[in-house]
């Protein structure tokens, strides 16, 4: 959710958010947001938040919380956005409880001052699909300046280790098939 979205964003649109985000969003004048905190239904939806670690160590530990989304619905495959996180036990108990059809993940090995990811690398990736048999989404590559990880690095990696079709890695504004 950036500058961009803020500005555009008509203000009467449902925002749904994670709890501590709910006082800033009213304050950039949305009038109907939705803070999270266990579950959620939006029609025939139901959206179940999940926690995370974006980091860690001390880099961790400053970070903002982090909050993933199980969404699920009567016919629909379960999907699951991980959020801005490293493969942690939050990540594992969730594909446990959830056993979700598709997984999407923040990936890209982000890091800052050259500490550790703050969200999924290659090897999370990789041990993610040794986990679930669930379809994964890896996005956020490509897309932030503290990515120690490319869309290229990723796909050889898979490519590697046999899951190119079980891990898609999409183009900016491309399209994948659930």
């Amino acid at each position: 959710f950036d500058d961009t979205a803020r500005r555009l964003l008509p203000r009467e649109k449902p925002i749904l958010c994670q709890p501590e985000d709910e006082e800033r969003l009213r304050g950039d004048g949305f009038t109907d947001v939705r803070p999270v905190h266990d579950e959620l239904t939006l029609g025939e939806i139901t959206i179940t938040r999940t926690g995370g670690r974006h980091g860690t160590g001390k880099t961790g530990e400053a970070m903002a919380p982090v909050s993933g989304f199980v969404l699920s619905a009567p016919e629909e495959p379960t999907v699951y956005i991980a959020g801005d996180t490293i493969l942690c036990e939050y990540v594992r108990d969730t594909i446990a409880a959830h056993d979700p059809d598709v997984v999407v993940v923040n990936a890209s090995a982000a890091r800052f001052l050259g500490r550790a990811p703050i969200v999924m690398d290659a090897d999370d990736v990789v041990e993610l699909a040794a986990l679930t048999p669930a379809r994964i989404v890896a996005v956020h590559l490509d897309a932030v300046a503290h990515a120690t990880e490319t869309r290229a690095d990723l796909r050889e990696r898979l490519h590697g280790e046999g899951l190119s079709d079980r891990v898609a890695v999409p183009e900016d504004g491309s399209e994948v098939p659930l």
